[in-house]
């Protein structure tokens, strides 16, 4: 999507925080987005629908929201989708498509019908801040998890079509797919992170150190955890 235009979501310092001078901050956020024009072009077009959940986050735009490095959020009028190929977010106004510049957001969410997504930086595993993960614990006071975190990370390639291919050549579909994989990551308060599969045994391995640990029913855990479970656990750690 070359021809996207980067958004800088209000890189200059800020010297107060009042409310109003988030609020000031909060309208050039907004104008500067209402005044963009840059919109998808042809291939631009063909990659988001050829894509679809493959790669980005859903096949449609989703409601959702933007909370920059001072704590404004941007919702209302807009729609969003994520590419995990590109790990580039996308505000949608209209027919105007910008590209969510990652260096001055702290955290976004996009709504599902089963509940809302939130995803932040972390810097212990992406020094740069570039890069966000889901976070399957999430708490909205904390603006992440309070205590441990239990991250999801995302990633897509694509898989160029084999015009040799006896399948290719006899349905006709020289489309290019997207392979994903998924990483979880469990971070403790002092930073230190370890790759976890979602199992009772590897999450309470990657926690063996944690002094809260011993506050929780290990035992009542199943061995094999979906995410929402996963996060449950957490959830229950950080408020033992």
């Amino acid at each position: 999507m070359k021809k996207l235009f980067t958004l800088i979501l209000l890189a200059a310092a800020v010297q107060t925080t009042s409310a109003q001078s988030i609020a000031a901050l909060q309208q050039q956020y907004t104008n500067f987005i209402i005044n963009a024009h840059t919109q998808f072009g042809k291939s631009d077009k063909a990659d988001f629908v050829d894509g679809s959940d493959n790669r980005f986050f859903g096949k449609d735009w989703v409601k959702g929201g933007v909370v920059n490095n001072y704590g404004s959020e941007l919702s209302k009028g807009f729609e969003f989708n994520y590419d995990f190929m590109r790990q580039e977010l996308y505000a949608k106004w209209s027919d105007t498509v910008i590209v969510v510049d990652p260096r001055t957001v702290k955290y976004f969410y996009l709504n599902t019908p089963t509940g809302t997504k939130y995803f932040v930086k972390n810097f212990e595993l992406d020094g740069k801040g570039e890069k966000f993960y889901e976070s399957l614990a999430f708490e909205d006071i904390a603006t992440d998890s309070a205590g441990v975190k239990l991250l999801k990370f995302r990633s897509v390639k694509r898989i160029r079509a084999n015009k040799n291919d006896y399948a290719a050549n006899f349905s006709g579909d020289y489309s290019d797919t997207f392979s994903n994989s998924f990483d979880y990551y469990v971070i403790t308060p002092d930073g230190k992170y370890k790759k976890v599969k979602l199992t009772k045994k590897d999450i309470v391995n990657a926690l063996s150190a944690y002094p809260k640990l011993k506050n929780v029913n290990v035992g009542a855990v199943p061995d094999q955890l979906s995410e929402d479970a996963a996060a449950v656990f957490i959830e229950k750690l950080n408020h033992s």
